[in-house]
């Protein structure tokens, strides 16, 4: 064998090993890191929903409160009473 051969020899005993571990270490993070993806994303999911709950109630109790406001009517009687004359005098045309 040639000294080239032997360094690349050795180098691969070395190396080798650790390449492999370290593909396997990044292999097992990979999947880690897909399984919390997947946890993140169902979290998310949930969260959007409820949320979207929480909107949906929010709006019709906004809606109630205001029929029950009913500001519109009581705009228009406020109006009504503030263009009539006060004390009943009537105007001479």
């Amino acid at each position: 064998m040639s000294a080239v051969d032997d360094t690349r020899k050795l180098l691969q005993d070395l190396v080798a090993p650790d390449l492999k571990s370290i593909q396997t270490e990044i292999h097992a993070l990979s999947e880690r890191v897909n399984s919390l993806e997947k946890s993140m994303d169902q979290r998310f999911t949930a969260a959007e929903e409820i949320a979207k709950i929480r909107h949906e109630l929010i709006l019709a109790n906004l809606s109630a409160v205001m029929q029950n406001l009913n500001t519109d009517a009581r705009l228009m009687r406020i109006e009504a009473q503030l263009n009539q004359p006060p004390g009943g005098i009537t105007s001479r045309t």
